[in-house]
């Protein structure tokens, strides 16, 4: 009984042997070395510029009334009218910020996840052309005695790979 639960045990052990070690790669490096990551980069930096300057539209008149204030007597009707229409535009600003920031989230993950698809197909093609047993991001990494970094070569692997 012993020698057949020895037997099975080796036979188990010896399906590690039939793959090179695995490795890691700096997730950062190979995300930002892609020429998508720079154009996805602009365009979400565009985007928040459009907002921020629209923004400024929504705010401009918000400014002029508070700078103006201090110059105007107002009676206590006018100045309970202008309370209230301050409160309704910064009610509309804040609208407007919160929504610009979830459309602009939105839009980073749609982003986020076409780069991601880059990184996994070119690791998976990666592995088989090295012969790795597994590839992963360094921060995902918790023990492994025998790895390697790839992160250059998985870099130059997709340079070539266009």
């Amino acid at each position: 009984m012993k020698s057949i639960v020895l037997i099975i045990s080796l036979s188990f052990s010896n399906f590690g042997f039939g793959q090179n070690a695995g490795g890691y790669f700096d997730y950062e490096k190979i995300k930002s070395s892609l020429p998508q990551y720079e154009t996805n980069k602009n365009f979400i930096r565009e985007l928040e510029e459009k907002y921020n300057d629209s923004l400024l539209l929504i705010v401009r008149p918000f400014q002029k009334r508070i700078s103006d204030a201090p110059h105007l007597d107002y009676s206590p009707t006018e100045l309970k009218k202008m309370q209230d229409s301050i409160q309704k535009l910064e009610l509309k600003i804040e609208t407007f910020r919160k929504s610009a920031i979830k459309i602009i989230g939105r839009k980073r993950k749609e982003l986020d996840k076409s780069i991601n698809g880059i990184i996994f197909s070119s690791m998976t093609e990666f592995c088989k052309f090295k012969n790795i047993g597994f590839l992963t991001p360094k921060t995902e990494l918790l023990f492994c005695e025998k790895c390697l970094d790839y992160t250059y070569e998985l870099i130059e692997f997709m340079k070539l790979k266009k």
